[in-house]
């Protein structure tokens, strides 16, 4: 959404986000297992979307076959820091990209169009 990342979903049923600021140097950010089966989307919500239903503005929703949605935010561009052990070197803070799971009922059908 902000030409500096992407989020990828992969056949694994794994999704990552790459740092594509660079196209000669792009970078894997993160990973995380997203789904317990295929994945069919991933849809970012706009900016409004994202604010009325109160998730950050880079929140994305993706859906698969194993019957649910779930709503992602990308970490931030400059993650927060805290001090690392000991007041040591600081870390990045811990970022918690899912955000929301909505379960379907696989039996359910849609609604005529």
């Amino acid at each position: 959404p902000d030409s500096q990342r992407a989020a990828v979903v992969y056949s694994d049923r794994s999704l990552a986000v790459w740092d594509i600021r660079d196209t000669s140097k792009v970078q894997r950010c993160r990973t995380v297992p997203a789904h317990a089966a295929g994945v069919w989307d991933l849809e970012f919500l706009s900016p409004a979307a994202a604010a009325s239903a109160g998730f950050p503005p880079d929140s994305f929703v993706t859906c698969a076959s194993d019957s649910v949605l779930r709503v992602w935010s990308l970490p931030p561009r400059t993650p927060p820091k805290q001090p690392g052990p000991d007041g040591g070197t600081p870390r990045p803070a811990p970022f918690r990209e899912l955000r929301a799971l909505l379960a379907l009922d696989p039996s359910a059908t849609a609604p005529p169009a």
